[in-house]
């Protein structure tokens, strides 16, 4: 290994200082040759025996200047690899951005379920315009349940939609042409009265309430009427 330094110990000049000028100078130039490079030079004689005295001190001069020189290579092949993760150390910037990004969608989402509570709250807030008596037929009081009824139902969040208020309404008509608009008013505050959701019109028929006479059953209790007295007039 080449080398660009080394050190030169006051012992050596000490041992070097008294020789004639021409071993002085060959002892000197090998030990450089040697401490430099690592080449040996051929001495003899009294220069040879002081360069054999010094070279041990010089081998190891040089065992830690390679070890040194190992040590900073490694260090700057960590160094280079060091660089790789300062190149790539955008990378977790990217995804940042890309999750600064898609960082919107839970806030889009957040609005979408927000709107859509609203477009349910109007939804449960509507209901259609209540049947005037002209439209339904029904009488004040049957007209009167019915009004009060439907605020019930709003104020539960409830609301009939279109549909479903025309069934009602057909619902009631019948009931009431068969037991009575009185009947079915009672009947309709009665299941206000018990917080029901619906309308009960079974109970109607549970109550024992009487139809209200049609046509046939008048016709058919006037014949019943006609032959009891035929009947009591043929007895002796």
């Amino acid at each position: 290994m080449e080398r660009k330094q080394f050190t030169w110990y006051r012992s050596y000049y000490d041992a070097l200082k008294e020789l004639p000028a021409e071993e002085f100078r060959d002892i000197v130039l090998a030990v450089c040759a040697y401490a430099l490079d690592g080449e040996e030079t051929e001495l003899s004689g009294v220069a040879r025996a002081i360069f054999t005295l010094i070279r041990p001190t010089l081998e190891v001069g040089r065992s830690k200047a390679e070890n040194r020189s190992r040590t900073e290579q490694t260090s700057i092949s960590a160094e280079q690899t060091g660089n790789r993760p300062e190149q790539t150390k955008n990378k977790p910037e990217q995804t940042q951005n890309k999750r600064k990004q898609t960082g919107n969608k839970p806030e889009q989402t957040r609005k979408e379920k927000e709107k859509e509570k609203e477009l349910e709250k109007e939804k449960e807030s509507y209901s259609p315009p209540t049947p005037s008596p002209g439209e339904t037929g029904f009488g004040k009081e049957l007209q009167s349940a019915l009004d009060e009824w439907l605020a019930y139902k709003r104020e539960r969040r409830e609301p009939y939609r279109q549909t479903g208020l025309q069934s009602l309404v057909s619902e009631i008509r019948n009931n009431a042409a068969r037991y009575g608009e009185t009947a079915v008013a009672e009947l309709i505050r009665y299941c206000m009265a018990c917080n029901w959701r619906g309308i009960i019109f079974d109970r109607l028929k549970k109550s024992g309430g009487k139809e209200k006479p049609t046509a046939q059953s008048m016709n058919d209790e006037t014949w019943k009427y006609i032959r009891e007295m035929y009947h009591h007039k043929e007895e002796p």
